[in-house]
């Protein structure tokens, strides 16, 4: 018997499977390091929907750990919200799987935490997961966090539409929202309305106290404003002191009620600063937003003009717009006004004319002296019809401040014409120009006539320029100011339409004038009227006492001259004298006087 032993086994070569095997874990802590390691939120799905793993990005941001998560629904962990209505934003992920489709990027969504203690804005999408055989095992639902970059544009946006000092919506945003309500009012047939609300008195409390106390005065009146509206209304600042309120589902006569409401309540209102109390009032402008309304421009317009009218009516009240409003008509009027004197700057259609000023005892004196006068071109109209007299258009321009802009014109033209005068220079007494109360305060004119008399060789003594004493009345430090730096160099003054005001005389004394021009109204009637005559004898006594020469316009009788003369007035202009003729027949005018 044979006692030895043996083995018997096989040798199979496992290095190929090992190899797979670290492969296969490596590649599984690839991924899952990747995972952990990304910045955007990673939870895998069941192909029931239910939670397999989330990465540590989704367990920060849902508030659970992936332990406790697993096996939940997804809709359980991931708590979504509409980011505009805040209602439950669900996912179907089990109805997406079945499609089989790889979803794009979702518009942002709110998530909300376990807690509900943190809420993120995100964008996510969702992926299917398959196995080797394509066949889907589950979804990968990935997420961005977007928060910063959602609040950093919504500031933005918010910024763009809205005022910074308030916190109303801004001019751009109200007129967007504006056309939204015209679309309604024509395709749905709703009624509308509109108020162009301005402050009155607002500029009393910047020019008094500063702009920080007009900032709080703004803030505190939107508070009020705010509180007389409804949720549905819109109120937004159009800039400066100026409101707009969107009355939504609103009929006329309910707005107009609304609109006396917010007046009443502000003319209540006292504003404190420091140890002064001020009350403001407002100018409301009243339109119906109507299937009538044409468009965003007409209307804005209505409003605008509606508004303007309640001002120039007393202010503190409420004008509503109606299509044959006469006073709409007019303020609409100078609107256009306003586009044809732009047109008449840009293309240089504007021209000069001269009315002579004689003195009234010595009318043969051989000097020339006279008024320069503006008139507009009409470049649909042959000569002579083509004079725009100033009385059409110097309102609008008043009211549109552009004022400045037809004086600098002016000033530059006669320095022009002047300068090719030179050969009658000699007999030049006075040469007045009329200046705006507007431009008093433009230290940019006010340098362009300090140059053009410097480098021109027409003498500082031959211009006198007239201002209104309403304007005086409004700016005086700026006036005053004004009129020193150019008697200075030689200019004269004169105070023009005096006698309107009911304190002529205590303005007067404030200002060094060389002239007074008596109002025409007054002068017209002084041969026939009593009072008149009386108050143009009183005027110019005081003015003479002051040392100040006496002006008479609108001299249009030989009888109202001679009263003149009587009671000793210094100089005349009227159509008895002459009518005013262009600027460059100057010349023929100087030659008769020399």
């Amino acid at each position: 018997m044979d006692s030895s032993h043996g083995f018997e086994g096989t040798i199979r070569d496992v290095t190929m499977e090992k190899e797979i095997d670290e492969k296969i874990y490596q590649e599984k802590e690839r991924l899952h390091v990747t995972l952990e390691s990304i910045g955007d939120g990673v939870i895998t799905t069941n192909p029931d929907g239910t939670v397999a793993y989330l990465n540590p990005i989704a367990e920060n941001m849902t508030g659970w750990d992936e332990k406790e998560a697993a096996g939940k629904p997804l809709h359980e962990i991931l708590k979504l919200l509409d980011e505009k209505t805040n209602k439950p934003h669900n996912i179907p992920v089990v109805k997406w799987l079945n499609q089989n489709q790889k979803l794009p990027p979702s518009k942002p969504v709110t998530l909300v935490n376990r807690k509900r203690t943190k809420e993120y804005t995100i964008e996510f999408s969702v992926s299917p997961l398959r196995n080797s055989n394509k066949i889907v095992i589950g979804a990968v639902f990935a997420f961005h966090n977007v928060t910063k970059l959602r609040t950093l544009t919504n500031q933005l946006s918010f910024q763009a539409t809205h005022d910074a000092l308030t916190g109303l919506i801004n001019r751009r945003e109200f007129e967007v929202r504006i056309n939204q309500a015209i679309k309604s009012a024509k395709h749905e047939n709703k009624n509308h309305a509109m108020l162009y609300i301005d402050l009155d008195q607002f500029k009393v409390v910047n020019d008094t106290c500063g702009h920080h106390a007009g900032d709080e005065l703004l803030k505190q009146l939107t508070t009020r404003l705010q509180g007389l509206l409804r949720e549905s209304d819109t109120l937004a600042r159009l800039g400066g002191d100026e409101f707009g309120v969107l009355l939504v589902g609103c009929p006329i006569q309910r707005a107009s009620e609304v609109a006396e409401k917010i007046r009443a309540d502000v003319e209540m209102y006292k504003f404190a600063w420091e140890d002064r109390i001020f009350r403001v009032g407002t100018s409301i402008g009243l339109v119906p937003i109507n299937k009538n309304t044409i468009d965003l421009t007409e209307l804005l317009s209505a409003a605008d003009s509606a508004c303007y009218v309640a001002k120039e009516g007393g202010r503190n009240q409420v004008h509503i717009y109606k299509a044959d409003d006469k006073a709409i008509a007019q303020q609409q009027g100078q609107m256009q006004w306003m586009n044809r004197i732009q047109r008449a700057l840009e293309h240089n259609q504007f021209e000069l004319h001269f009315q002579s000023i004689i003195p009234i005892k010595n009318a043969q004196s051989g000097k020339l002296s006279g008024e320069v006068l503006i008139r507009m071109l009409d470049p649909n109209k042959k000569v002579p019809d083509n004079l725009i007299l100033p009385g059409a258009f110097i309102p609008a321009a008043e009211r549109y401040q552009l004022m400045p802009k037809i004086d600098r014109w002016c000033i530059s033209k006669v320095f022009d014409l002047l300068s090719q005068q030179k050969e009658i220079l000699k007999h030049w007494e006075m040469c007045n120009i009329n200046l705006s109360g507007q431009s008093m305060g433009d230290a940019s004119l006010l340098r362009l006539i300090l140059e053009k008399v410097k480098t021109s060789k027409i003498p500082a003594s031959v211009l006198c320029f007239e201002i209104t004493e309403s304007s005086v009345i409004a700016n005086l430090d700026e006036a005053n100011q004004f009129i020193k730096t150019l008697q200075k160099l030689g200019c004269k003054f004169a105070l023009d339409d005096f006698g309107k005001g009911l304190s002529s005389f205590s303005y007067l004394k404030n200002l060094h004038v060389d002239f007074v021009k008596l109002d025409g109204e007054l002068v017209r009637d002084v041969a026939k009227d009593k009072t008149s005559y009386a108050m143009v004898e009183a005027i110019n006594q005081v003015a003479h006492v002051m040392e100040i020469k006496t002006i008479a316009e609108h001299v249009e009788t030989t009888a109202t001259l001679n009263a003149l003369k009587k009671i000793s007035v210094d100089f005349a202009q009227g159509f008895v004298i002459d009518s005013p003729q262009a600027f460059p027949a100057i010349s023929k005018t100087a030659m008769k006087a020399s």
